[in-house]
C-alpha cells in the first residue's frame, strides 16, 4: 500500500466530516482558543525581549 502525504489541514478537514469527531472538536473550541492565546502571548513576550 502506497502512503500519501496529507497536510494537517487536509487531515483535519476530512476528520471533521465525521459528526462524532466534529462534536468532540467543537466541544474543545474554548480550550483550543486558550492554547492559541497562550502561544501568541509567548511569541509576543519573546519578540519584546529580543528587541531589548
Amino acid at each position: 500500500m502506497k502512503r500519501q502525504f496529507v497536510s494537517f489541514e487536509q487531515y483535519k478537514k476530512k476528520a471533521l466530516q465525521d459528526p462524532e469527531i466534529k462534536k468532540n472538536y467543537d466541544d474543545l473550541a474554548e480550550e483550543f482558543k486558550l492554547i492559541s492565546d497562550q502561544i501568541a502571548l509567548q511569541k509576543q513576550s519573546h519578540n519584546n525581549t529580543a528587541k531589548k
